[in-house]
């Protein structure tokens, strides 16, 4: 949540200009202005939201449009936050009036023992032992009853509730917190992993080229071979993936310009069984994650036991774009 003040803007909603230490929120998705009162927040609710930093606000367009904060009741949370507080206010005023009008009582109590004390002291002797009795009997100053009757009816009140407003609203809050927080995590990482895809898609991957200053015009003459119309501008980038070691052959990252020149690579990727002795051993992938590597290992070991079991002589490949692997079966003879 963010309420900046003091900086001239729009309210999204309203369209009209924020005035200078006019209250105002901001989505945390969008980074668009509101005013307090253009949004469902109070300012009780807002005042919660800011004191803890992993709770975001996220506007109508920024919920209507994402999945995951599609499915939150956020307006029905704080109301019942509000609702729920404001239960737990009425019954602590109601049990404070009880005990206002039992301390009244006990002040009336005492000054009528008081005058029955101070008529007692001009009586006979007899009836000073009857008055130091009763002195004996109560015992007690008015601040000790008191505070006596003032913890009895906290005890009432904290067995009654099991707990103080404040811890209420702390349990109340961090769980709503906890809900939210889980929900902004789904999302980032949903977006991080879109964006790591999106970026990969463009990339292929070359293994055992042998180490040398000679890498892009390898890369280039095996290319060529695969795909005849591609020119030098549709290869963005050649680097070699990890540090340099000793008797280590890196794997090369070819990163092209645009999806159907690499999609148009993979389509001919046969053609890898006819390049010169040279370039023979080369190996060629996509640019896997390490889920998506995961998910196709498994596939490929799926395949190799049923194939295994199979006793027809059919074989079993992983074939499909990245990402929507499927196995298929074809008799040898029937390629």
């Amino acid at each position: 949540m963010s309420a900046a003040k003091g900086e001239k803007c729009t309210c999204r909603k309203c369209l009209k200009e924020l005035k200078v230490n006019k209250k105002r929120v901001c989505c945390y998705r969008c980074n668009s202005i509101f005013h307090l009162e253009c949004t469902l927040l109070t300012e009780p609710i807002c005042e919660i939201v800011e004191a803890y930093n992993n709770l975001k606000w996220f506007c109508d367009d920024c919920v209507e449009s994402s999945t995951e904060l599609k499915g939150f009741e956020f307006k029905k949370m704080f109301n019942d936050l509000e609702a729920g507080s404001a239960q737990i206010l009425s019954k602590l005023d109601k049990f404070n009036d009880e005990l206002q009008q039992e301390m009244n009582n006990i002040k009336a109590s005492l000054m009528l023992n008081e005058r029955t004390l101070f008529r007692l002291d001009n009586s006979e002797s007899s009836v000073r032992n009857e008055i130091t009795n009763l002195k004996n009997e109560m015992g007690n100053t008015f601040a000790d009853i008191v505070k006596r009757e003032v913890k009895t009816n906290v005890n009432v009140v904290n067995n009654e509730m099991g707990t103080t407003f404040a811890d209420i609203v702390r349990r109340e809050v961090k769980d709503r917190v906890d809900v939210i927080n889980d929900g902004v995590k789904a999302v980032h990482k949903t977006l991080n992993d879109a964006t790591i895809l999106k970026e990969r898609e463009l990339n292929l991957v070359f293994f055992r080229l042998d180490e040398g200053n000679s890498d892009r015009s390898n890369i280039k003459k095996i290319l060529k071979h695969l795909l005849d119309e591609i020119s030098e501008k549709d290869i963005v980038k050649v680097m070699r993936l990890g540090k340099k070691k000793d008797g280590a052959v890196r794997p090369i990252l070819v990163k092209f310009d645009n999806l159907n020149v690499k999609n148009n690579i993979m389509r001919n990727v046969s053609r890898m069984r006819s390049l010169s002795e040279e370039f023979k051993h080369i190996g060629l992938s996509h640019d896997l994650t390490i889920d998506q590597r995961k998910e196709h290992r498994a596939l490929v070991d799926k395949a190799k036991v049923d194939e295994a079991a199979d006793k027809s002589g059919f074989l079993y490949r992983v074939v499909g774009p990245v990402g929507r692997w499927r196995i298929v079966t074809f008799h040898p003879e029937i390629k």
